[in-house]
């Protein structure tokens, strides 16, 4: 967006006793898309930020972190907003974590007051959780160098505090590992971030500090673009491909990822890997009658599919697991409905075949993900480059 100008200079934050403000920034990016900006002001007892976000619709946060002495963390003010200020509508008018020793107070506030509040036991120095926030991972990293363990909570139905697997590499970089997928970031010597590389992980978010940035501005902007019919929408979004072939009734539900000014084949969807199928829940294929799928026997059902792509033979995977179990619950509570497959949850003990793809190259570009039948043939496009192979009832 030309209204942010990057810079490579870190943003400085105050050390702990300066009394001086310091202020300074962070640009998120999905590819070539601009997808959050934050702008924090530090002094020495608090940090005040505003974190704007592009996805699905513009919306805004406010927060202040309230500093102890000893660098912890000792309440966090949360205040959730329209981009033009003013607070969310349907929403609380704010939230509140007080830190007291070992245990913490979380409050919902309405515009009457608190409208509940929750007391629960947390390990001392645990942080409290901001979404969307470079600074909260600055204040992680900060914490695992010192203690060498860090726990934090958030405002959701969890009662207790989590651990974050927080890798220290150098004295100027470290990974966050979250499900299996690691964040990369960059600080300087004095511990602040100045990247965040998410390339590994299944979001893909690169964050990068800036002196300065004019976060209401930029509010305003996405929400002029929103009201005229720009907004940005769902980083992925969902779809579904269907036809019939030979008698068959046949149906794929999928994700699509935009191209957003990445490479995609090897790159974004590397080579050698399994991967999704698309984004978010794992695609779907349905057939009422049995099939043959570039040779192999597919009998009638739902199934999950990705794919393996490579550069000398791609395979496309079907998967017999179309739903994650619940989980196990303490005794007397009942367990949740199993829910749909997400598409990191690929487990090949329930692999069905493996098929090889033709590869295929297209006059025009895909900016999203698409699939598609032609004639006998499933067809994967993204940007000029893609797969496909054939279908026939048995």
């Amino acid at each position: 967006m030309n209204t942010i100008k990057l810079c490579a200079a870190a943003a400085l934050l105050a050390l702990p006793g300066v009394v001086s403000a310091q202020t300074g920034g962070f640009v998120t990016r999905l590819g070539a898309d601009t997808t959050s900006v934050e702008r924090y002001v530090r002094s020495a007892d608090k940090i005040e930020g505003t974190i704007v976000s592009r996805s699905p619709i513009t919306s805004m946060t406010k927060y202040t972190l309230w500093m102890a002495k000893d660098g912890s963390i000792s309440a966090l003010e949360l205040a959730p907003l329209q981009p033009n200020g003013t607070p969310a509508q349907n929403a609380n008018t704010g939230m509140k974590m007080t830190f007291i020793g070992d245990s913490v107070i979380r409050e919902m506030i309405s515009a009457a007051g608190v409208a509940s509040s929750r007391h629960s036991s947390v390990p001392k120095g645990t942080l409290p959780a901001v979404s969307n926030s470079l600074i909260f991972y600055q204040l992680v990293l900060a914490q695992a160098r010192r203690a060498g363990e860090v726990n934090v909570i958030g405002f959701g139905p969890n009662n207790s505090a989590t651990k974050v697997n927080v890798h220290i590499i150098s004295a100027d970089s470290a990974e966050v590992v979250n499900q299996g997928f690691r964040t990369g970031y960059k600080t300087d010597k004095d511990g602040h971030v100045l990247r965040s590389d998410g390339s590994l992980t299944t979001q893909k978010f690169v964050g990068i500090a800036v002196k300065d940035v004019d976060a209401a501005a930029i509010a305003t902007a996405w929400s002029l673009k929103d009201a005229a019919g720009q907004k940005m929408g769902a980083a992925s979004t969902r779809d579904t491909a269907k036809a019939v072939i030979d008698g068959a009734a046949l149906m794929v539900d999928y994700g699509r990822p935009a191209m957003r000014g990445r490479e995609i084949w090897g790159k974004l969807v590397p080579f050698d890997t399994v991967w999704r199928f698309g984004a978010n829940w794992a695609a779907q294929f349905k057939t009422d009658k049995n099939l043959e799928i570039g040779g192999k026997a597919i009998p009638a059902g739902t199934y999950t599919i990705w794919l393996l792509p490579s550069a000398k033979q791609t395979m496309l995977i079907v998967n017999r697991l179309i739903m994650s179990p619940p989980p196990v619950m303490p005794a007397g509570q009942p367990a949740p409905a199993p829910r749909a497959l997400w598409g990191t949850e690929y487990d090949a003990a329930f692999d069905v075949a493996r098929i090889p793809m033709q590869k295929r190259s297209f006059k025009d570009s895909a900016e999203r993900f698409t699939t598609s039948f032609s004639t006998d043939d499933l067809v994967l496009q993204w940007d000029k480059a893609g797969y496909a192979v054939k279908i026939k009832a048995k």
